[in-house]
């Protein structure tokens, strides 16, 4: 697995050519459920489906993705009885080496303060979509606008107590005891100081969402947060291009360890087809709102590794 994993990293575009979004690096987090095989004596993997309660093997792989430029930066596993995707985000972001200023995508299953905090402390920003007003997050409670869009600064004191004086202050949020915040103790009396920003974007006519965030709101304006949160679909088809184009749906192995292998590999053909596929277009500018076929410039560059003779722009640019 070490050899797979190394050569994964070390085939990784430099951040220092790549596209970006005001001077930032974009990186999407999610992950995505991927099928094995049953293994009876690794309950961890085990899933229950249907109606008949058929258990079956299952894996996690989490993700941090340039959207912008359409490679994996990092990945990490989890068996699905272990599934956490905010800790595996708060984890990627302390390992993570950042060669640029660089803002994090996430989607409303990542809304937690020990991420926001994780994401400070490494001296990046985010982006990440919360649960609204209407609904039960800790928005629900701040006083915000029921209605229309927003954008605040929000000051809170993040605490373990629950005494009458806190219960009565808006100003402070309750954390339970079994919640994770790594930088406030379970049993600790002291209070934490958190600053966010809270934007509230129209989607549609009868559509809005909510975003939490630490850019400024002089040079990141609530449409600039409407794109960035849009570009974290990049993460959705990509998941989709693995699992098809690549064939991560399917394995040689059974044993895990080697399956591991098996989505390094594809992981590795992706970057090495994305990257091939990204400088075809800029050579020669495409026409008007089209875009590359990416699912058969995944199928050329596969073949193009296999043997040089193929001739991949002429390819590439016919789809």
């Amino acid at each position: 697995i070490e050899a797979f994993k190394q050569l994964f990293y070390r085939t990784i575009p430099s951040s220092n050519q790549n596209k970006q979004y005001k001077g930032y690096q974009l990186l999407a987090h999610d992950g995505s459920d991927i099928n094995i095989p049953y293994d009876e004596n690794d309950p961890e993997s085990h899933y229950t489906i249907g109606k008949f309660d058929k258990s079956v093997g299952s894996f996690h792989l989490n993700a941090l993705y340039d959207p912008l430029n359409k490679y994996y930066a990092s990945v990490n596993f989890q068996k699905i009885r272990q599934l956490d995707e905010r800790s595996s985000l708060c984890q990627m972001v302390d390992e993570f080496t950042f060669e640029k200023p660089t803002i994090i995508i996430a989607d409303r299953g990542h809304e937690s303060f020990n991420v926001y905090e994780h994401i400070r402390k490494s001296g990046q920003k985010f982006v990440i979509r919360v649960k609204d007003t209407k609904s039960n997050g800790f928005l629900k409670g701040l006083g915000l606008p029921q209605k229309g869009t927003f954008d605040k600064e929000v000051n809170l004191w993040l605490t373990r107590r629950q005494t009458n004086k806190i219960k009565a202050d808006k100003s402070y949020q309750f954390v339970r005891k079994k919640a994770s915040f790594d930088y406030l103790p379970s049993d600790s009396k002291e209070s934490y100081p958190v600053s966010l920003r809270v934007v509230r974007i129209k989607l549609s006519e009868d559509s809005y969402e909510s975003l939490v965030t630490n850019l400024d709101s002089f040079t990141f304006k609530s449409e600039d947060l409407k794109v960035l949160y849009h570009l974290r679909w990049g993460i959705e088809t990509s998941f989709r291009e693995l699992k098809y184009a690549l064939g991560l749906n399917q394995f040689h192995s059974k044993k895990l360890e080697f399956i591991i292998q098996e989505i390094y590999a594809r992981l590795i053909i992706y970057n090495f087809s994305m990257e091939i596929a990204q400088v075809v277009a800029l050579s020669a500018p495409l026409k008007q709102f089209y875009q590359l076929n990416f699912t058969q410039a995944i199928g050329i560059c596969k073949r193009f590794f296999l043997d040089q003779t193929v001739n991949v722009e002429i390819l590439i640019r016919r789809y």
